[in-house]
């Protein structure tokens, strides 16, 4: 049975250490607090290991232990078959949802070449099913990784599924970030060790910095392209990007992948690096270090890989009486959203806006106002005193935070034309989306007069045409409006499964589900409904959108102007742009003609694409879907109620993929895709490459101060020096792809006090209960 867990606290353990001194030490170094972890006791199994070691380290910090021994632990689970052949089976049914199947399968031949190629999700379920049946796996951990690359590998960021003996007992880990930096901004990237960067810049260093050349005895930047691979993201050069430490990520604490994956940030967590890494520097110097594994579970009483299956794998012979996890249960105490219960929008709130309730991120200047997903700030650099920078790092806000930063924008904005200020720079650096309105708020915030298009199709098939007639036909007798005095049935009317909810292409209403459903055949003869489009006017949007009425309709349709001409704003990304962040993208750029600056990029010539992450416009919680039809269920009756139970919705009854899934994790969809206007009827922007405006390649300073950045980007835009390297030929600086061997001369400018807050957000851990924990963007069903 699982156990309750407390929350666990993040662990500090890293102490500092050069990376790559000019005169290697006899000696390997060590690192601070972690040899005497080492120590494994006289346990006789690898998991009686773990526990010893994590039972002598503080009750109130996460454990952490040598990642050979915690490896050796979890490859020590027993194979289940029987239970992994119905894992298997109860997942189907989820999968029949993901809007992009097909495509995917055969997609369009630029996205194969450029971006991703083919993925057959059916295929890789079969050959997974047939292993399992014929009991190939060794143990329950190797079909836990296959199963969780299954999903992994359509690099999609709504398309996850995280087996609990992947995500639930440890996360893996390496002690040093690293950093992709061009030496003056047009030279080829090379890599180095974050902390030998800050340590010169602090004025600290007695060496010089010398680049990566080797990892674990392979070309470095060979290494690393294939290591991107286990990312969420689907274009190459944001894939790069993620590896590396990041101030954007950093921006977001917890729930950032701020170390980057290479050290163990994001999706990096759950791929095993080996017991140690071994970087050689151009200089000629090496370092070894061990790496280790985070314990995210007690340990106690916990002596081998039976008792581990039987404390946290295993469920209750009926899986589908009760839940196994709080998945379908918080759901359903969360379906009304934040704004459910708030039916007067708008009401005053700020109480968490002020700056003096969030601390200015590391590398960042002081804010002239921050929330916790969105901050306003002035360029402190003189000749830049007409620029504004509003940083959005993520639009997943909580609780209130949906009403704090449309306000927050909406204040910043006002003060910023106030103070002068004639041009914005919108930084989206690692913004993994959010909630869905609150990118077109933004979007309507700063162009009033534009009604965004954002066109979308759900993939159609028996299960959801069923919930559309059933939901459709369950709220036909109620007004759609906030007379209705039961929640449930509010709930319903605004799903997109009321075809009175919503419009069509031409902001039309639907006039039945029939006409919404459709279906209509697309690319490779698969079925999607019509073309569907937000109601922004609805009365009842405030249920859809975390409480807020958007900008631009309803109570907030008065006495707008646009703040910025479109000439005068632009957009920075570093790729890590996902979801919602790719639909208030789309409208910016395709709709505003807004120009967009994309952020470092592998180390080759030529240009990258802005948006690497998703650009499917919604995922739905597999417990979304599973609780939208218990409720479709709950509100029938009588021979009605039988017929639904013995449907197609009788695939849905099982709780075992949430028994199955990681703590503190979502199994997740897509459910639809994005169109752009007038091309509706061909590949989903999913498929679409596009190049940004301009390419900046990182510098060391743009590493430690994110003002450095904002300025590159400043004069690229509206200056007369531009950093942007479309057109410059890279390859040019050696087939080798490191620096030349000029010196980096670096010279310090961080103070103690900013090096400190540096140095703090590389031991930031993600705490497993309180921070979203899958660091890959979310999206509001």
């Amino acid at each position: 049975m699982r156990l309750s867990l407390p929350s666990l606290l993040a662990a500090a353990c890293i102490g500092v250490v050069a990376a790559s001194p000019l005169n290697p030490p006899a000696s390997l170094p060590n690192r601070r607090g972690l040899l005497p972890r080492q120590n494994v006791t006289n346990a006789t199994t690898p998991c009686a290991s773990v526990s010893a070691v994590a039972a002598a380290q503080m009750a109130t910090a996460t454990p952490t232990v040598p990642a050979r021994i915690a490896w050796d632990c979890i490859n020590s689970v027993p194979f289940n078959q029987s239970a992994a052949a119905d894992l298997v089976a109860a997942m189907r049914p989820y999968i029949n949802w993901q809007s992009t199947v097909n495509w995917l399968k055969n997609p369009p031949a630029e996205y194969a070449e450029k971006v991703q190629g083919a993925y057959d999700v059916w295929a890789l379920v079969n050959e997974l099913a047939e292993k399992v049946n014929s009991g190939s796996f060794a143990n329950e951990y190797e079909f836990g990784l296959q199963l969780y690359k299954l999903f992994q590998q359509a690099h999609d960021g709504h398309f996850v599924y995280i087996p609990d003996s992947v995500g639930t007992v440890f996360q893996w880990r390496r002690p040093e970030a690293l950093v992709s930096i061009s030496e003056d901004g047009q030279a080829m990237p090379a890599i180095f060790v974050y902390r030998d960067i800050l340590t010169t810049l602090s004025g600290n260093g007695t060496f010089e910095p010398s680049p990566v050349t080797q990892i674990d005895g392979v070309d470095a930047v060979e290494y690393l392209l294939e290591l991107s691979q286990i990312g969420s993201l689907q274009d190459r050069d944001a894939l790069w990007n993620n590896l590396f430490y990041a101030l954007g990520q950093a921006s977001l604490g917890t729930d950032g992948t701020a170390v980057g994956m290479f050290a163990g940030g994001g999706r990096g967590r759950y791929i095993y690096p080996g017991a140690e890494t071994t970087l050689t520097f151009e200089n000629g110097s090496t370092i070894i270090f061990e790496n280790y594994a985070r314990v995210l579970i007690p340990f106690t009483g916990i002596d081998s890989g039976e008792t581990l299956y039987h404390n946290w794998f295993s469920v209750p012979l009926d899986a589908s009486l009760a839940a196994g996890t709080s998945s379908v249960e918080e759901f359903q105490q969360a379906k009304f959203h934040g704004a459910i219960m708030k039916r007067e929008p708008d009401q005053p709130l700020l109480k968490r806006q002020s700056s003096t309730n969030f601390t200015t991120p590391p590398g960042y200047p002081d804010p002239v106002i921050i929330t916790d997903i969105v901050a306003g700030y002035y360029m402190p650099q003189e000749g830049y005193e007409d620029v504004a920078v509003l940083a959005v790092p993520s639009f997943s806000a909580v609780d209130d935070g949906d009403l704090n930063f449309q306000q927050v924008v909406e204040r910043f904005l006002a003060q910023a034309k106030a103070d002068g200020k004639t041009k914005l720079v919108i930084d989206l650096s690692a913004n993994g989306g959010g909630v869905i309105l609150q990118g077109y708020d933004l979007f309507k915030q700063l162009f009033p007069d534009i009604e965004p298009f954002g066109g979308n199709r759900f993939r159609a098939h028996e299960a959801f045409n069923l919930l559309g007639e059933q939901i459709s036909d369950i709220v036909a007798p109620y007004p759609h409006d906030w007379s209705v005095d039961d929640d449930t049935l509010l709930f319903l009317m605004t799903t997109p499964f009321n075809y009175r909810n919503d419009l069509d292409e031409d902001l039309d209403m639907f006039f039945s589900w029939d006409e919404k459903f459709g279906p209509e055949v697309l690319g490779n003869d698969d079925n999607f409904t019509s073309i569907i489009r937000w109601n922004l006017s609805d009365p009842l949007i405030s249920l859809s959108s975390g409480g807020i009425n958007v900008t631009g309709y309803l109570n907030r349709s008065e006495g707008l102007s646009q703040p910025f001409a479109a000439e005068d704003v632009m957009i920075i990304t570093d790729g890590y742009c996902a979801s919602t962040c790719t639909i208030f993208s789309e409208m910016m750029r395709n709709q505003a003609g807004v120009r967009t600056i994309a952020m470092g990029g592998r180390p080759q010539s030529g240009p990258i694409q802005a948006l690497g992450g998703v650009k499917g416009t919604n995922n739905y919680p597999w417990a979304a879907i599973k609780g939208q039809i218990e409720i479709t269920v709950e509100q029938r009756s009588g021979e009605e109620q039988a017929r639904l139970n013995a449907s197609i919705f009788s695939d849905y009854t099982t709780y075992l993929p949430f028994y199955r899934s990681a703590q503190a994790s979502s199994p997740n969809v897509n459910v639809r895709d994005g169109f752009r206007k007038g091309e509706t009827n061909m590949p989903p922007l999913q498929f679409r490459y596009e190049d940004a405006d301009c390419r900046i390649l990182y510098t060391a300073e743009m590493t430690v101060d994110v003002t450095s950045l904002w300025k590159a980007a400043v004069d690229s835009t509206w200056g007369d020096e531009t950093s942007c390297v479309d057109d410059q030929d890279l390859s040019a600086y050696g087939e080798t792809r490191r620096f030349s061997k000029r010196a980096l001369n670096l010279h310090p400018t961080i103070s103690s006090s900013r090096l400190a807050q540096l140095e703090a957000s590389l031991e930031l851990f993600t705490d497993l209960f309180s921070s979203k924990l899958d660091g890959d963007g979310i999206m509001f069903p």
